[in-house]
């Protein structure tokens, strides 16, 4: 007690990053004025416990037409440690393109220090949807969505029955 409050004497060998999981050593020494000297140890650990972050690529809830071929629109993950984890990605779950239903995908990522995150993807399989319309008294109309892309209207050039005057 005789050199009075010591603080700034005190030195510190080690270091900790905080940026890297770990275990760290840090010594505390102090030197008073007749030589004795005190020391102290803390064990610092820094953990990772923040959860990667996994995206959908695409919409959460997709309607699929029923007998088209499925195509998983996927996910993305990152962590703020281990960077990009999207080919660590795992999908759980079908989806049965020829039986209509609600079928659900779950994709599930780990970080190396086993923090978890998951996404859901609902996926409903169906018929194309129909609409069904009265031009008049004695002629009905039914519509039938088409999807998106290419498709040919009309009938070709070579069938038999058509008539010279229609288009293409």
């Amino acid at each position: 007690m005789r050199d009075g409050n010591l603080t700034d004497a005190i030195t510190i060998t080690g270091t900790v990053d905080v940026n890297t999981t770990g275990t760290y050593l840090l010594t505390y020494t102090v030197v008073d004025a007749a030589g004795n000297t005190g020391t102290a140890t803390r064990t610092v650990t820094v953990a990772d416990s923040t959860a990667p972050a996994i995206t959908l690529l695409g919409d959460a809830n997709i309607t699929h037409f029923k007998g088209l071929t499925w195509v998983d629109p996927g996910a993305t993950a990152t962590d703020t440690l281990d960077g990009n984890l999207s080919d660590t990605i795992t999908r759980t779950g079908t989806v049965d393109v020829n039986t209509t239903g609600v079928y659900t995908l779950t994709y599930s990522v780990s970080d190396a220090a086993g923090n978890e995150a998951n996404v859901t993807r609902t996926v409903n399989v169906g018929l194309p949807a129909t609409h069904a319309t009265d031009l008049n008294a004695t002629v009905s109309l039914d519509m039938i969505w088409v999807q998106p892309g290419t498709f040919v209207m009309g009938s070709p050039t070579t069938e038999t029955g058509r008539e010279a005057d229609r288009g293409d």
